[in-house]
């Protein structure tokens, strides 16, 4: 993301404070994280989840940006948390659905993030399940 100035919300300090990614772990995040998703409804700027990686350690950061100014405010910081999801696919008349899949979730949306390898892993199957004629699958994932 473009800065001229990065500022920090007072709840971004006490997350950071809290959760453990440091302030120069954030502004690497807020010039070279992937945008995860954009909040252009967000009050009073547009903000948007960026995704980087620090040590190989996920970090999280929402920011939002001032146009006229090109200041972005980080709004928090955090690593998400590796937990377990039920991940469900459909295509056409199958539906599969994978139990226990670890993934990274964002405190903030609760959306889920699957490692490349998991991924890989999830479409293998629901394809296996789409070629076997299944209208139902339901299973529980063993990495």
């Amino acid at each position: 993301m473009k800065c001229e100035r990065v500022v920090f919300s007072g709840h971004a300090i006490q997350r950071m404070f809290q959760r453990s990614p440091g302030r120069d772990e954030v502004v690497a995040v807020v010039s070279s994280g992937e945008i995860v998703a954009d909040y252009p409804d967000d009050s009073p700027y547009p903000s948007r989840l960026l995704l980087g990686f620090v040590d190989s350690r996920p970090v999280h950061v929402v920011v939002a940006c001032e146009a006229e100014t090109g200041m972005c405010i980080v709004v928090t910081a955090y690593e998400p948390q590796p937990e377990q999801v039920t991940v469900s696919l459909q295509r056409g008349d199958t539906t599969v659905i994978l139990k226990q899949v670890p993934a990274d979730v964002c405190e903030n949306c609760g959306e889920y993030y699957l490692s490349d390898t998991v991924t890989a892993q999830v479409l293998e199957r629901t394809e296996t399940a789409v070629k076997s004629g299944a209208e139902v699958e339901i299973l529980k994932f063993a990495a």
